[in-house]
């Protein structure tokens, strides 16, 4: 089958489902990611973000780290997948009853 222009093959229909499901699941974790975020800043005007990096040597990075504002950590998100050599994430850290907040410990390994 060939897309109306003639110039792009069509998808089966079972691979357009798939991926339209797999889109709609990173817009809805996006969409729940940026509402937790938006509740620690109207709750303490700032949020933490764990992040976690691996490159292709091997070597790994976890870290905490504050923003004050979600327009700064998409410019951080942003960067990183520019200039990543690998894979990495960052997760909205949890914040306890008691104000404190769930933060991984910042630390830096593997075999360089």
């Amino acid at each position: 089958m060939v897309h109306r222009e003639g110039l792009i093959p069509s998808l089966p229909t079972n691979i357009i489902i798939q991926l339209n499901n797999k889109q709609i699941m990173e817009n809805e974790y996006h969409i729940r990611r940026e509402n937790a975020i938006l509740k620690c800043l109207l709750k303490n005007g700032f949020f933490w973000m764990n992040y976690s990096s691996r490159d292709c040597d091997g070597c790994y990075q976890e870290r905490a780290i504050k923003f004050t504002d979600l327009e700064e950590f998409y410019k951080k998100e942003e960067n990183d997948s520019e200039w990543a050599d690998g894979p990495f994430s960052y997760s909205v850290a949890i914040q306890y009853p008691d104000g404190s907040f769930d933060l991984v410990d910042d630390h830096i390994g593997g075999s360089w």
